[in-house]
């Protein structure tokens, strides 16, 4: 298939349409939620819940109910005095839109669908979250876009990464019934950060990883083969910060573990962050306050990097341009997340392309939800 075609094809034909969707889904949300008395039901309690609660709380739309299969959930409250109900519970509602906010959001959509609910609207990926947290491609033109894609799919090495890019676009470019109806489970592949057929040998590393969370990448590398020399992180959140310091406990693993207490980008300066939000994501009125750091200013000129992973809800790019002496330098593996905003999908590849001309690009989809596509680079 040709895949470029294809993308280039969909965003010509669905550019306008899906702009327009995108303006008017909070005043028809607003809509029915008040005209049409429809109450508001957040199907997933947990931290993605919480966190999309506080994104449409922002916009002036607020949940009347959280619903989730956790029974010690059932009865609880879970934020501002909105309670969680159970599965059984929902089904004898009615009039009501359904916005699932759980990771495995095709199994709830699944469930909910098989639940018959009377004079339901289900929504697997609500498209306001979707537009609060993925929201630039229409600061670009669709010609501007369809040349940054063809740009693009020009420097991909196989027809996976084609596919996956692909699927990416229609995504960004879907309504509501179809992000409903898409999902990925047919391109999803396992080994996300480590595919074996493009970093077959990871051993000895000198690990650069960008957004630690709380040490689960470093714990899931571990499991996956990889050795290293020296792990150097960096993590913004205080909180995910001491806990995955607290978490390595033998001291050889200590001695090889270099964590900042910062997060990566091009300019050094301090920043604030909203601390419940799944991935502490940057924003001008958060509630914690963090330095930025460049990562050739931390790494000396002498210091290795053989392995490079990002993902940091969105600030990718800058921190790429943060760390493009050293890439150039190192020419390291990289495993970058590209999918928390559209023009990450063609930005990233052509950025890391042509700091080192040598590079074979490469996209992996690791999820069976729209996020989740990875950025491979390997010389």
């Amino acid at each position: 298939m040709n895949y470029k075609e294809m993308a280039v094809q969909l965003v010509m034909d669905r550019y306008d349409a899906i702009k327009t969707e995108r303006e008017t889904q909070l005043k028809n949300l607003r809509k029915d939620l008040q005209e049409h008395r429809k109450k508001l039901v957040f199907f997933g309690a947990g931290l993605l819940g919480r966190s999309e609660y506080v994104i449409f709380q922002n916009e002036g739309v607020e949940a009347d109910l959280f619903c989730d299969n956790d029974k010690k959930l059932w009865g609880r409250v879970i934020t501002d005095h909105k309670s969680c109900i159970s599965p059984v519970e929902l089904s004898t509602m009615k009039n009501i839109v359904v916005f699932i906010t759980m990771g495995k959001a095709y199994e709830a959509l699944e469930q909910l669908n098989a639940m018959s609910l009377e004079s339901a609207e289900i929504y697997q990926y609500p498209l306001l979250s979707f537009e609060k947290m993925h929201n630039n491609q229409f600061d670009y033109s669709k010609e501007e876009i369809c040349g940054k894609l063809g740009q693009m799919f020009e420097l991909l090495e196989d027809e996976q990464s084609k596919e996956a890019a692909y699927w990416q676009v229609r995504g960004w470019f879907a309504d509501s019934a179809e992000l409903n109806s898409i999902f990925y489970r047919d391109i999803m592949t396992g080994d996300g950060y480590v595919p074996k057929d493009i970093f077959p040998d990871v051993e000895e590393e000198t690990v650069v990883d960008c957004g630690t969370y709380d040490g689960d990448t470093y714990r899931y590398l571990k499991e996956k083969g990889m050795t290293w020399q020296k792990y150097i992180g960096f993590e913004m959140n205080r909180e995910n910060y001491d806990r995955f310091m607290e978490s390595v406990t033998d001291q050889d693993e200590r001695a090889s573990l270099q964590l900042y207490h910062a997060g990566v980008g091009d300019r050094e300066e301090t920043v604030t962050y909203y601390n419940g939000l799944s991935g502490s994501k940057i924003v001008d009125n958060g509630t914690e306050s963090s330095q930025i750091v460049l990562v050739d200013h931390v790494l000396e000129e002498s210091e290795m990097m053989s392995y490079l992973k990002m993902d940091i809800e969105g600030a990718e790019m800058p921190a790429l341009r943060g760390a493009k002496d050293t890439i150039k330098r190192c020419r390291p593996k990289c495993a970058i997340c590209a999918y928390h905003q559209p023009s990450d999908l063609w930005d990233i590849p052509i950025f890391l392309k042509e700091l080192v001309p040598e590079y074979r690009i490469y996209f992996r989809h690791h999820d069976y939800i729209h996020t989740d596509i990875i950025c491979y680079a390997a010389v």
